[in-house]
């Protein structure tokens, strides 16, 4: 029978507190990190993240959406109502279709961001 190795640990000799302290007071608080998650999370989809990209581009109707991504409108309008909720996207009614466009500014650059990684 072997005899289990003992692991070393590494120990830190010096730890700078008011470094320590600084970068915690700029940190997020932990409600607007689980918000942060929330939206990653719904991106993180494929359908979602498909809607995302193709508004990037323009606003589109759900059937549009769909025609351009390849799914039902009823997909659409059920993913379309989470990004709504997380303030990602917004809706403007005109005659009897919903437009829908990027709500928040940040998120095409974000989109942008992970493309441009992704090519590398």
């Amino acid at each position: 029978m072997r005899k289990a190795k003992k692991r070393k640990y590494c120990i830190t000799a010096y730890i700078d507190k008011e470094k320590i302290s600084s970068v915690r007071k700029k940190m997020k608080s932990d409600r607007t990190m689980q918000e942060i998650v929330k939206i990653f999370e719904a991106i993180g989809g494929p359908t979602k993240a498909d809607i995302i990209s193709a508004l990037c581009f323009d606003e589109m109707c759900a059937p549009e959406i769909a025609a351009v991504i390849g799914t039902t409108r009823s997909n659409v309008a059920h993913q379309v109502k989470t990004l709504i909720e997380l303030g990602l996207v917004k809706s403007r009614r005109k005659g009897r279709y919903v437009f829908y466009s990027l709500d928040a500014k940040g998120i095409k650059w974000v989109f942008d961001e992970f493309l441009k990684r992704i090519r590398r």
